[in-house]
Order: structure tokens, then sequence, then C-alpha cells
């Protein structure tokens, strides 16, 4: 509140006191705020009637008195004759009243009572005005202005001072892995010639990664696959993987519609994480992989976000990390759980995959370290192309 804000205010504090009943229980009384259930009555005994105006004495300022939205009272209108030195301070002091300029309000006219010094000759103050709360300051949904409180004014909402900037695509996985996302894939099959014998189940299971660099599997995606027609099926090979394919409840799809499932989700992943396309990872890779790529072509499946012939081989890794390949042994040696009666299930068998891998991908994080700082000094920091090799065939 400005100086002249204070002067206006109290010569209409003055002007107000002069005219109402005196005593601490007067309606209106300075320093007693009336309650919804009293501003009628009060409205009526102790001042002008809600929506008329009243002029002071010559010189003295406008008061006119219009509901406010709340219904806790009337809300005083403030004006002083259009002069040059006070236009402007008047335009800038019409505001509702407040429980905080309400006792300004008081103070101001106590001041001038006690030592009869008119309110032009009243000494400048300290302005006093409240702040608006943080909930004032804050639009409400759907609207441009939000409530200081429940009995307080409208207060316009500030307009943001910044722009949310875009998201920016996560770039760590395409830079560990030189643009590639790893995926995990395992399939249990009637046989091991890819040609010829049938897909019976598909998994696959993502890999994500921390803001720190730290693998970790992520959601896995999982269907049975109907054989396709005149696929061969080894008794040996049902008879370790406990499937049958012609049992009425086994919910199996067409390898295209399995196929499409799959991929839908690995293409989500890759631009997701801002790389240029998928590499299989698998336990003995070259297995799954040739079941994968045969299936493809059986189906005519245009898309297929996976490199054709690149892969990462989990039985390699294992066995240069941790010296052991079969993959229950690679697990139980890095401290992770092997359950037997799970095995040979897809899901199962790619997500103990997915683990193997990451432990060992996480305890080679320092050599990738040193290799990129390396590559920084070499000029190799952005190395890895934008755009797919002329080996790779579109996403």
């Amino acid at each position: 509140m400005s100086d002249a804000d204070l002067t206006v205010a109290a010569g209409i504090s003055a002007a107000t006191c002069a005219s109402a009943p005196e005593g601490p229980d007067a309606p209106g009384a300075p320093g007693q705020p009336k309650t919804s259930g009293s501003s009628d009555e009060a409205g009526a005994t102790a001042g002008p009637q809600i929506g008329s105006a009243q002029t002071a004495p010559a010189g003295g300022p406008v008061i006119a008195i219009e509901p406010t939205a709340s219904g806790t009272g009337p809300a005083l209108t403030i004006g002083v004759p259009p002069t040059p030195a006070s236009a402007a301070d008047v335009h800038n002091a019409a505001a509702p009243s407040t429980a905080g300029n309400a006792t300004n309000v008081d103070n101001g006219a106590n001041a001038h009572a006690s030592n009869g010094t008119p309110p032009e000759a009243a000494p400048p103050r300290e302005p006093t005005a409240p702040a608006p709360s943080a909930t004032a300051l804050s639009p409400a949904p759907g609207s441009a202005t939000a409530p200081s409180s429940t009995n307080g004014p409208a207060v316009a909402a500030l307009p943001p001072t910044t722009t949310a900037p875009p998201a920016v695509p996560n770039g760590l996985m395409a830079r560990r892995f030189r643009g590639f996302l790893p995926v995990v894939i395992d399939v249990e099959t009637g046989g091991f010639h890819s040609a010829t014998d049938a897909l019976l189940e598909i998994a696959a299971v993502l890999i994500d990664i921390e803001p720190d660099g730290t693998l970790k599997r992520g959601a896995t995606h999982s269907f049975h696959v109907k054989p396709f027609e005149g696929a061969r099926l080894d008794p040996a090979a049902l008879s370790i993987t406990g499937i049958d394919p012609f049992h009425p409840l086994r919910p199996a799809l067409p390898e295209k519609d399995a196929l499409g499932r799959v991929f839908r989700e690995i293409r989500h992943a890759v631009h997701a994480h801002n790389c240029r396309r998928a590499i299989l990872v698998g336990h003995n890779a070259a297995f799954d992989l040739g079941f994968l790529n045969a299936a493809v072509v059986r189906a005519d499946v245009k898309r297929n976000p996976f490199h054709p012939f690149s892969c990462f081989d989990t039985a390699t890794l294992a066995g240069a990390a941790l010296g052991q390949t079969v993959l229950a042994k690679a697990l139980a040696v890095a401290g992770l759980q092997w359950d037997p009666s799970s095995a040979h299930s897809a899901a199962y068998d790619a997500e103990r995959t997915a683990d193997i891998f990451c432990v060992i991908c996480n305890r080679l994080h320092d050599s990738f370290r040193d290799a990129q700082d390396r590559a920084r000094s070499m000029g190799w920091f952005n190395a890895a192309p934008a755009e797919p090799a002329a080996d790779e065939p579109p996403l």
C-alpha cells in the first residue's frame, strides 16, 4: 500500500466513524469485522444502502459500497477527486478490502483521531499490505484467476515465466551399444532345424538402463505359437519342453500375429531409447536368431526390428566373464537363482538370460567407461552412425 493509499484509507475511516454509532458493539465499528450472518442487518443500520454512493465533505474521498462475491460483507471501492497529483494513486488504490487492509484502515483512523491531523497532512507510513498467498498465485484449473482464500478476492494468476523443455530422448543405451538396443529372445521349438521344425513359443525381454548406466531387466512379452502348416514336430524335443502343441486350452497365435505383437513392443523400445534398431541377445543366440529369421520369412514380415545376423551370445559372455557356459551354472556362480522346474519355458529362460546379460555388462561398466574416455580422446565420441548401415534393412 502506497502513502497516498494510506491517506485515502484514513480519510475514509474518519468519515465513516463520524456517522456510525460509537462503542465496541456498534455495527461497522473499526476492528469489528462483520460475519456473513449479520451483514444484511449491519448494512441497514450502520451505513448507506448496498450499491449507493456517499460523498465526504469537500476534498474528501468518494466511497462506493458494493457486495462481495463471498457474502461476508460489502466491499469499499475508494476514489479521490481527480487532481493532477493524486489521479494515478486513486486508480491504484481501488482494491477489495481484506483482513489486513481493515487493520491498516483502523490503525490509520486512530492515529488521525488522536492528534486531530487532517488526512492530507498525515505523515507517510511504510507499506503494510499482506503478500498474496501461494494459492492466490496458482491458476485454478481451466481459469485465469484463483482465489487467495475462502473470503478473499480473486487474484490474477501469474503467467508462466518459462516453457517446459521438450522431452529429450534417452541416449544412454544408444551410446552404450553403438546405437543398438539389446533385446533377449528365447524360443521353444519342435526340433533343431529352423527351416522345417515348428516354432512353438517366443519370448522377448527388454533391457532398460538407469541414469548411471546400470542395465536391468525390463518388460517380458511372450506368446504361444501355432505350428505352421507342414511343420515337423520331433517327439524328443516335445518331451524336453513339455509342450503339447494341440492342447485345447493352449492360447496359441499364428506365427505372423505372434511376431507382429513382439516386434511392435520392440520398435517402441527402440525409439524410446533413441536407438537405430534392436540386436538379439540369447543363450546360444545363433539358435534363437535362426528360428526367428526363418519365421519372419515364412510369415512375410516386412519390418523386422532386429539386425539380421549380429547378436550377443550370453554363453560366450558367461564363459569369458564367469568361466561357465551352461546358463544354470553361470547364474549360480553369479549369485542368481535358477529353478529347474521352470526351465524350457520361453519366458523363464529369456528372463534368466536377461539377468545374466545385465550382470556381466554391469561388471564391465568401468571397462566401458575407460574405453569411452579413450574413444573421446581419439575423436570417436560421436562415431556411431546416425543412419543404418548398408547391411541393415529398414526398421
